[in-house]
């Protein structure tokens, strides 16, 4: 089959479920996959409708995805890399590309995606991602295989605390961390909901939990010039904020493509 008729085919079936207009850009995603396989059987062409049609999220059924000019593959023990993440290692990058010999912990590293980013544009830095999750850390680790870079993972749960004494001090300390109220989900994706692992999207009970143990690590796990940066939930920046203020830390919050305030640095 040629893309234009895959592509009849795939919003035929799709369009009725899904809208126009969301049919049309999963297409345009599922084109950057024929382009790069080349060739895909009428077999594989229907399941991946099927599959898209239960309203999968297109990168879990290609089971790969872009992230900074890099393909990451991604599966439901992982989130969805994001373009406002993008954004989070753009930031760290620009802030500090004088200073490539740096030490980097990724909290919450799931497909390695923020570690390796920073990893490939920082050759001479190093890194570890942690996670509580073993199928996430062995899909990074397969992630850094495929990108030709050296870092290292661990499971580890930072609510642990005693666990801490197992980690370095670090230069960067970095984290997408689940940072959304159970009782806010009737903002999110009817697709998010149903694929992506619950664990790296909550924080039941404190959205801030996870920052509070950020702030706490960074105490006595951050170099003297070392910085935290975490993404977050824009309806709590200012909680957030003053999580970090609290506990000793200057900080300075930037806002998302949309506008919303989206990163937080944090420095001693």
């Amino acid at each position: 089959m040629d893309s234009a008729q895959i592509k009849r085919i795939f919003l035929d079936a799709l369009t009725p479920i899904l809208g126009m207009e969301e049919a049309q850009g999963m297409f345009k995603h599922y084109k950057l996959h024929l382009l790069a396989q080349k060739d895909i059987s009428s077999e594989q062409l229907k399941e991946d409708i099927h599959q898209l049609s239960l309203k999968r999220p297109i990168q879990y059924v290609l089971g790969k995805t872009f992230f900074y000019s890099s393909e990451f593959r991604v599966n439901e023990s992982v989130l969805i890399p994001r373009p406002e993440t993008e954004e989070l290692v753009r930031m760290i990058l620009e802030k500090n590309q004088k200073e490539s010999e740096l030490s980097i912990i990724d909290i919450g590293t799931g497909s390695g995606c923020i570690l390796l980013s920073l990893l490939k544009e920082l050759p001479k830095a190093r890194g570890i991602g942690i996670d509580i999750s073993e199928s996430a850390l062995k899909l990074a680790q397969q992630n850094a295989k495929d990108l030709g870079i050296i870092a290292d993972f661990k499971c580890l749960d930072i609510r642990e605390e005693h666990l801490w004494t197992e980690l370095e001090s670090f230069d960067v300390i970095v984290s997408n961390p689940p940072y959304i109220d159970p009782l806010e989900s009737d903002r999110m994706g009817e697709s998010t909901l149903a694929y992506e692992p619950d664990v790296a999207l909550f924080s039941p009970g404190d959205p801030e939990l996870f920052y509070k143990k950020i702030a706490k690590i960074g105490k006595t796990h951050l170099s003297k010039k070392g910085e935290i940066w975490c993404e977050m939930n824009e309806y709590r920046a200012t909680q957030i904020q003053e999580v970090f203020r609290s506990r000793g830390y200057e900080t300075e919050t930037f806002q998302d493509m949309q506008g919303k305030d989206r990163v937080i640095l944090a420095k001693l």
